[in-house]
């Protein structure tokens, strides 16, 4: 393999590497707590307990792949 190949592998690594940890910090954002003053609703509330656990099982998957 010769270097030019290698720095362009390099480039798409740091790039893909650079994305993920950017989808990371999106993804941590909105996994955040509610706070106790929202005043919304049982399915509303339902709602959204099922969407943070759907945002923190990508989060987990997203980390795992940046550590790979």
């Amino acid at each position: 393999m010769d270097s030019n190949t290698e720095e362009q592998i390099k480039s798409v690594i740091v790039g893909k590497t650079l994305q993920l940890e950017q989808e990371l910090v999106n993804r941590k954002e909105q996994t955040r707590p509610m706070g106790l003053d929202s005043a919304i609703g049982r399915v509303s509330r339902m709602d959204y307990i099922n969407k943070k656990s759907i945002g923190e099982a990508q989060l987990k998957k997203k980390e795992t792949k940046i550590k790979a």
